[in-house]
C-alpha cells in the first residue's frame, strides 16, 4: 500500500512539474507526511470542537466568540512584533546548537517581556480599546487573555519548526485539539453554554501546549539575552509587524465591520461561513507551510521554488474549487438551521479560499529570503489591507455578508499580482 501511495506520488508530481522527484523533495515530502497525520487528526477535533460550538451556543453567541477572535488578531501583533517568525527563520539555516540555543533564548525573552507590557497596557486602557473596537468591557477583557495565550502559542510551536521537529510539532497539535475539547466538554456538562466557554477552553490547550513544549525544548533555553540575534530580530519584526497588522485587517477587521454595521448574528453566520473555507484552507496550508517556510530559509535561490507554485496554482485552482465547496456545504448544514444555506455566499468563499492558498506560497516563500523578502511582503500586504478596506466600508454597508467576502477576495488577488511582479527583485537579491 505504501508504495502504491509513492508511485502515485511520484506520478503527480511529474505531471505537474515535468521532472524526477528529487532527494530534497523527498525529505520535504517525508516531513510534510509526518505534519499532515498530526494536523490532520488535530483538525478532526478542532472541526468538531468548531461546529459544537456554533450549534450549541448559536449565531448571536458565536457571533461574540468571532469578535474576540478577530480583535485577539490585532492584539497578538504587539506581543509577538515578528520575532518568533525571524527566529523560524534563522534557526532553520544551520543545525548549529549553540546558535539555536542563543535565537531560541532571546526570542522567548523577548516576547515574554512584550506579553507582559502588551497585557499591561491594554488592561489600562480597556474602557478605550472597547470603544475603538466597538465591543464590550467582557468581550475585550476576553480578547488580551487570548491573545495572550496565542501569542505564547505561537513562540513554542515556533520554536519546534525552527528545529525541523516536525514529529514533535504533530503529536503537539494533537494534543492541543484534545484539551480544546475535553475543557469545552466540562463546559458543557456543568451547562455554561456562553461564548466564553470557547474562548475559555482555546486559551487554556494553547498555555498548556506551551508549558508543555517550553519543557520539551529547555536544553535550547537559559537566561542569556544575545544582543546581536536580538537586532536581527527587530530589525526583520519591523517589517513583520507592519504586515501582520495588515493580514489582521485583511481577515478580521471584516468581521468587526459586520458587527458595526449589521448585527452580532450576522458576525456569528459569516464566522461560520468562514470557518467551513477560509478556515479550512488556513489550516490546511498551514501545515503546508509549517515544513515549506523552514525548508525554503534553506535555500539560496528562489527561482525554482516559484515555477513550481506557478505550474501548481491552475491545478489547485481548478481542481480545489468544487472538492471546497462539497466540504463547506457538509459543514455548514453540520452548523444547524440557524446558520442557512446560501449557495452564492458559499462560492464566493470557495473563490476567495483558493486565492488565499496561492498568495500564501508566495507569502512564504518571499518571508524565507529575510528582510528583502518581509519587506516586499510588508508593502503587498499594506496595499491588501488599504483595498480591503475601502472595499469593505463601502460594500458591506450595501451588500451586507457578499460585501465582506468580495472585498477579501479583491485583496487577495491584488496581493497575488503583486508579489509575482516583486518577484524579480528576489531572483536579482539571490544572484547578487
Amino acid at each position: 500500500m505504501k508504495n502504491f501511495i509513492l508511485k502515485i506520488t511520484f506520478n503527480i508530481y511529474k505531471i505537474i512539474f515535468h521532472e524526477e522527484i528529487s532527494p530534497s523533495v523527498l525529505l520535504f515530502l517525508k516531513n510534510l507526511k509526518h505534519i499532515t497525520i498530526g494536523y490532520g487528526i488535530a483538525a478532526v477535533g478542532i472541526l468538531v470542537f468548531q461546529i459544537l460550538g456554533g450549534r450549541i451556543l448559536g449565531p448571536e453567541e458565536y457571533g461574540k466568540y468571532a469578535l474576540v477572535d478577530s480583535i485577539a488578531m490585532f492584539l497578538h501583533i504587539s506581543m509577538l512584533l515578528g520575532i518568533s517568525t525571524a527566529a523560524v527563520k534563522y534557526n532553520a539555516e544551520k543545525e548549529d546548537f549553540k546558535r539555536q540555543k542563543k535565537i531560541i533564548s532571546t526570542s522567548y525573552l523577548i516576547i515574554l517581556f512584550l506579553s507582559l507590557v502588551s497585557v499591561l497596557f491594554f488592561s489600562i486602557f480597556l474602557s478605550q480599546f472597547s470603544r475603538i473596537f466597538t465591543v464590550s468591557k467582557t468581550i475585550f477583557s476576553l480578547a488580551i487573555i487570548f491573545a495572550l495565550f496565542y501569542s505564547l502559542y505561537f513562540l513554542a510551536i515556533n520554536s519546534l519548526k525552527g528545529l525541523h521537529e516536525m514529529k514533535k510539532l504533530s503529536v503537539f497539535r494533537i494534543g492541543y485539539a484534545l484539551f480544546v475539547l475535553i475543557v469545552f466538554g466540562f463546559f458543557i456538562l456543568a451547562k455554561y453554554t456562553f461564548f466564553s466557554a470557547v474562548v475559555l477552553s482555546i486559551s487554556f490547550a494553547y498555555f498548556i501546549i506551551f508549558l508543555l513544549i517550553t519543557i520539551n525544548i529547555r536544553k535550547y533555553l537559559s537566561f542569556y539575552f544575545d544582543k546581536f540575534w536580538a537586532k536581527k530580530f527587530l530589525r526583520y519584526g519591523i517589517y513583520a509587524t507592519i504586515g501582520g497588522l495588515s493580514f489582521a485587517f485583511l481577515l478580521s477587521f471584516s468581521k468587526l465591520l459586520v458587527n458595526k454595521f449589521l448585527t452580532t448574528i450576522d458576525v456569528g453566520i459569516y464566522n461560520a461561513y468562514f470557518f467551513s473555507s477560509i478556515g479550512i484552507v488556513i489550516f490546511i496550508s498551514g501545515i503546508f507551510t509549517t515544513v515549506f517556510f523552514p525548508t525554503a530559509s534553506r535555500y539560496a535561490r528562489k527561482e525554482p521554488i516559484f515555477k513550481k507554485i506557478k505550474q501548481f496554482s491552475p491545478y489547485l485552482f481548478f481542481g480545489g474549487t468544487p472538492i471546497l465547496f462539497v466540504i463547506e456545504w457538509i459543514i455548514l448544514n453540520f452548523y444547524g438551521n440557524e446558520y442557512s444555506i446560501n449557495y452564492i455566499l458559499m462560492f464566493l468563499f470557495v473563490i476567495t479560499s483558493i486565492l488565499i492558498i496561492i498568495y500564501q506560497l508566495y507569502n512564504w516563500l518571499f518571508l524565507s529570503e529575510g528582510v528583502l523578502g518581509v519587506k516586499l511582503v510588508t508593502v503587498t500586504t499594506v496595499t491588501m489591507a488599504l483595498t480591503n478596506t475601502t472595499l469593505s466600508l463601502y460594500l458591506i454597508p450595501t451588500l451586507g455578508l457578499y460585501g465582506a467576502i468580495i472585498s477579501i477576495g479583491i485583496s487577495y488577488f491584488i496581493g497575488i499580482i503583486f508579489l509575482s511582479l516583486l518577484k524579480e527583485k528576489l531572483y536579482k537579491s539571490n544572484i547578487n
